[in-house]
């Protein structure tokens, strides 16, 4: 869902003087901070607007199944994504329904809003990181 250039890692390197040589783990770092706000407004969206109190089974709840990682067959290279578990429960499926709609339910698109309105917030945590990696590259020097 948020990967690499969704918030703008490419663009934020060449506004601060061009290509930085960053290795694949520092990109990790970077694309991690900003995947960490998404991640964490997005459970909380889905906790607010489609929790339910009972429980079935062992299956996790929607909203604790909001994770970050590297998009399963994708290659390793510093992205971070961000969406729901299907390890227990098709769990992005489910979210797909809800912010989407079917023929049956009406969706809220919360996935969207929430992306939308916490993108500004994972850019700046993004930025912020980076400049952590710099000061700590220039300090090794």
């Amino acid at each position: 869902m948020a990967e690499d250039d969704l918030l703008g890692l490419d663009s934020m390197l060449q506004a601060v003087g061009g290509v930085v040589n960053l290795t694949i783990e520092e990109r990790e770092e970077i694309n991690g901070a900003g995947a960490e706000v998404i991640q964490t407004a997005l459970a909380k969206a889905t906790k607010d607007k489609h929790y339910r109190d009972h429980k079935t089974g062992s299956v996790k709840h929607l909203s604790d199944s909001v994770e970050v990682g590297q998009l399963e067959g994708s290659i390793q290279d510093g992205s971070r994504a961000v969406g729901y578990s299907t390890k227990d429960a098709n769990h992005a499926r489910i979210a797909r329904f809800l912010n989407d709609g079917t023929k049956k339910l009406k969706g809220d698109s919360y996935v969207d809003e929430t992306v939308a309105h916490n993108a500004e917030k994972a850019q700046q945590a993004q930025i912020d990181k980076m400049q952590d990696v710099l000061d700590r590259k220039e300090a090794g020097k």
